[in-house]
């Protein structure tokens, strides 16, 4: 005989399992490459044209946070990636062994702004697009404790974008004024020193590990429970 109220909790089991697994949030923040810094000011950042993203995410770790850099063109690549950071961590690596972190350490001449997770020397550290790695500190790493200003009060964040060209793949780069005769997407010999000032945040649902236990050792007894009752019939 069919036993309809193992049934129905087998069949409710499997109604609110996805909805236990999928309770948990997992912050990022991006954060628009649009001030152009190759004079001594950031300018052009309010509405500007954007040449990439670095985006921040928490993880299930509250020691690390996921960093990812993409930028407008393929092929092409950066340099001098500085970040600000004011929390309990009085260490931060990267899983690439680029990043450190040095209070007001770093800096992209001749912007003035000094920022405080690069590489070494003063500068900040490379990669290409695409470019992802995980930032572990040594004492809790929050997103706030990134969505801070440079010395100056202007940037969260800035690079060196490399392999990026003007019209016809020409050469270009960033004048004091804001203004670049780089296109955004168009690789050439060209360079731009880039900042941004604009960032939004979204809440990305992900599956929760402890609720993926739970979830699996509930079927898992149901299932036992199946096979006893059919072996006792």
């Amino acid at each position: 005989m069919t036993n309809y109220s193992f049934m129905r909790k087998l069949l409710t089991f499997a109604l609110l399992t996805p909805l236990a697994i999928t309770t948990a949030k997992a912050a990022s923040v991006t954060i628009d490459l649009t001030c152009v810094l190759n004079g001594i000011n950031a300018v052009g950042c309010v509405n500007g044209t954007s040449f990439g993203t670095v985006t921040l995410a928490s993880t299930a770790d509250p020691n690390q946070i996921a960093l990812t850099v993409d930028l407008a063109g393929t092929g092409q690549k950066f340099r001098d990636l500085m970040l600000n950071y004011n929390g309990a961590s009085t260490s931060i690596t990267s899983t690439d062994g680029l990043a450190s972190l040095v209070p007001d350490g770093f800096s992209i001449t001749p912007y003035g702004g000094l920022f405080d997770v690069g590489k070494s020397s003063g500068q900040g550290w490379n990669g290409d697009d695409l470019y992802s790695t995980i930032l572990t500190g040594n004492n809790g790493l929050l997103l706030a404790n990134f969505l801070i200003t440079d010395s100056l009060g202007n940037l969260y964040v800035a690079m060196h974008i490399q392999n990026i060209g003007g019209n016809g793949g020409s050469n270009c780069s960033g004048n004091d004024d804001g203004t670049t005769g780089c296109i955004p997407g168009q690789t050439g010999p060209g360079s731009l020193k880039i900042g941004g000032t604009d960032f939004f945040q979204s809440d990305v649902i992900v599956p929760e590990p402890a609720s993926f236990a739970l979830a699996s050792l509930g079927l898992a007894l149901l299932l036992a429970r199946g096979r006893i009752r059919k072996a006792l019939r």
